[in-house]
């Protein structure tokens, strides 16, 4: 019986028994034609009643799947978040729906492929023998990236195309060709993965980043590329790929947001737990996802940590585009450097402009700024409409390239900037090029973690960092108001042998805390001159 005959037979077997109870109809999802689609549907009630949802969902006739049965009143409410990629009345009478914003199909998209789309690829490749039939429902999944993903790449629709030529084919699909869909299908999920995180970053801002997720498929949320997290994932859980655990980038931290729609649509996502055997598989899961989630933060960060994935969530552009000041020890720096207001100063790590605008106002006007990420440049050219100041997007590590030698009378790292260059490697490469940059005599200006200090906060860092600590590691790992970093800290009598090495001479400690007790500035400024 195919498909259309199933529906006709459901809707006169609801129309015989139920008309009266009955508000509408909806199909939900897509019916490509195969004999591997089902029918999802959603019934209206009029009141709902649970004996009537239950006799309704257990009608028995096949390709029939009642997804939700909702009351009247309700269902307004609930529809617009159903994971659906198409909804049709097909009984009774349309109910007004709401739209919702086209951010929205991202997040349907990301929850989707947050919640099961990889997890179930990565499992059924790597079972001895595949289910087919399973495999190709399975695949059927990227049929959702058309209408939820603005200009999804070429390649990826023409694969969504050929799971539903081989839909179509079923059963004369063999085990090769859906072994070789499953590894393409790995490969492009990363791929969208990929994509979805910068749209993500974009769009939501996570209040309160919780690092690991520990629901129905735990997830652990690392400071790395999509990349990274898939050698990651494919590393540490081989072998493992039953209990669908993921190691994914930041952007999929918006499922933490606080918007009620991203709730509503993240909650269609989730199954309840059902019976003892399911409470031990999940039991299972988080203490298995801890121990990941431990180990991440305390050892695989030193290998997978990319700054530029840390810096770039909405989050941190709302943590560093605010304000056009000076700290007090900032303008003490400035002063102690005695320069004129025609120096030529470079704004290293500028963020969204803060220091650069507040250096202009202070009397300097030949300022070149640069950060290594777009939203915060973005951000900073937007703070100055015209145009009176100098942004660009460059890393410092690259300053050589854009400037030449002994070209500035001073280089300004503001906030702890140069604390955040990792590896440690590249933190030299940094500090050689400034040097080369700037003029003889010529300025460094810059604050950093005073690893003696011992306020509240710097004394819970390192409490946290006990194990790098011991190791005598150069970074710890810091909790930062948009998720957690790789910091250097060091003390003032190490900077200053450090940057000796560099051919700086200490001009003068700043402090950023006034106060009888020295070991309280959590990060002093430094002035140093190019010998």
């Amino acid at each position: 019986m195919s498909n259309d005959q199933n529906l006709k037979k459901f809707l006169d077997f609801l129309e015989n028994n139920y008309r009266d109870s009955i508000k509408a109809v909806y199909v939900v999802g897509m019916d490509d034609g195969s004999v591997l689609s089902d029918i999802d549907l959603v019934v209206i009630l009029k009141n709902k009643s649970l004996s009537v949802e239950k006799h309704i969902k257990s009608s028995g006739i096949d390709a029939i799947d009642v997804r939700y049965v909702f009351g009247e009143d309700e269902a307004p409410e609930k529809l617009p978040y159903l994971l659906s990629a198409e909804i049709k009345c097909v009984y009774g009478n349309p109910m007004k729906i709401e739209l919702l914003e086209e951010k929205y199909k991202l997040a349907k998209l990301a929850s989707l492929f947050f919640t099961s789309f990889l997890r179930n690829f990565y499992r059924l490749n790597t079972d001895s023998k595949i289910d087919v039939e399973k495999a190709l429902k399975s695949l059927n999944d990227f049929a959702y990236i058309i209408p939820w993903m603005k200009n999804p790449p070429q390649h990826i629709v023409g694969f969504a195309d050929e799971i539903k030529s081989a839909r179509l084919a079923f059963p004369k699909v063999n085990n090769d060709e859906i072994k070789s869909m499953l590894v393409k299908a790995i490969d492009y999920s990363w791929e969208i993965i990929e994509l979805l995180n910068v749209r993500l970053k974009e769009e939501f801002e996570e209040k309160y980043p919780k690092n690991i997720f520990l629901g129905t498929n735990p997830t652990i949320f690392v400071p790395a590329t999509a990349q990274k997290c898939r050698e990651l994932s494919e590393k540490r859980l081989k072998g493992f790929w039953r209990l669908k655990i993921l190691y994914l980038p930041l952007g999929f931290q918006f499922i933490f947001t606080e918007d009620d729609k991203i709730n509503k649509i993240f909650k269609n996502t989730q199954k309840s737990t059902q019976g003892i055997k399911d409470l031990a598989s999940r039991l299972v899961k988080k203490i298995f996802a801890l121990c990941l989630y431990f180990w991440f933060y305390n050892v695989d960060i030193f290998n997978y940590f990319s700054a530029l994935e840390a810096y770039s969530t909405k989050k941190a552009l709302t943590t560093y585009a605010t304000g056009t000041n000076l700290l007090d020890s900032e303008k003490e720096a400035f002063k102690l450097a005695g320069l004129k207001y025609d120096a030529m100063i470079l704004d290293l790590g500028c963020g969204a402009g803060r220091t650069t605008r507040a250096l202009f106002e202070f009397g300097y006007k030949t300022i070149q700024a640069v950060d290594f990420e777009k939203c915060l440049i973005d951000a900073a050219k937007k703070a100055d409409p015209g145009h009176s100041l100098s942004y660009k997007i460059l890393a410092a590590e690259k300053i050589l390239e854009m400037f030449p030698k002994k070209y500035f009378d001073a280089v300004f790292f503001s906030y702890n900037g140069m604390d955040c260059l990792y590896p440690f490697s590249n933190r030299q490469r940094v500090i050689e090029s400034i040097y080369e940059v700037l003029k003889p005599r010529g300025y460094f200006i810059f604050s950093s973690h005073n690893l003696l200090c011992v306020s509240r906060q710097n004394l819970k860092t390192i409490a946290k960092n006990l194990i790098n600590v011991i190791l005598s590691r150069k970074y710890l790992v810091v909790d930062q108001s948009f998720g957690k970093i790789l910091t250097y800290f060091s003390t003032p009598r190490s900077m200053e042998k450090e940057m000796r090495r560099y051919g700086f001479e200490l001009v003068k400690i700043v402090p950023n805390v006034i106060t009888l007790f020295p070991f309280r500035d959590p990060f002093p400024y430094y002035v140093f001159k190019r010998i």
